[in-house]
């Protein structure tokens, strides 16, 4: 049963389906990979990286919708009814600006949004039209496997969200 505290949500954007969902599935992502690094004492922020890819709707229309915003923000570990609009418009900003991105507000990991927030728009996912994908990389450095000076990126893990409208989001998991 769905309770009235959910059906009516505070949100950042003019569509709920493209600020309220994505930014809780962000948070859940980010809330997911601080407690899987916190077992894993090896890796330093800078070898880690967070890859974005929204699809379908949300890559279509997203920009104009504020989702880029709710992503960034929902990464840094805001939620859409406890952050106050300026504290996002900050957050984002500092994103841009210094080109990191502090994972639920904890580590500090790098982020280009050039490269780390893909707009796919030509693609779909087969489950609803307002899907995206976050993804967990580690930088392995350089092997003997790769030319000198370059190096090997390894999935950690990845989730699929499905942003079905009114703030409402689920994962594959």
């Amino acid at each position: 049963m769905v309770s009235i505290f959910e059906l009516f949500k505070i949100g950042i954007g003019p569509s709920s389906s493209h600020t309220v969902g994505p930014m809780v599935g962000a948070c859940r992502f980010a809330n997911r990979a601080l407690e899987f690094l916190s077992s894993q004492p090896l890796w330093t922020d800078a070898s880690l990286r967070i890859e974005v890819e929204l699809f379908g709707s949300l890559a279509l229309t997203g920009l104009g919708h504020a989702t880029d915003v709710a992503i960034l923000a929902g990464l840094s570990g805001h939620l859409p009814a406890t952050s106050e609009p300026e504290a996002i418009a900050k957050r984002v900003s500092e994103i841009r600006t210094t080109q990191t991105l502090k994972l639920g507000g904890k580590r500090t990991l790098p982020f280009l949004e050039s490269r780390d927030l893909l707009w796919r728009r030509n693609d779909f996912l087969p489950e609803h039209p307002n899907g995206f994908r976050i993804k967990l990389f580690v930088t392995n450095g350089q092997t003997k496997d790769i030319e000198p000076g370059h190096c090997s990126e390894e999935a950690l893990f990845s989730d699929e969200y499905f942003s079905t409208g009114g703030g409402f989001v689920y994962s594959r998991d």
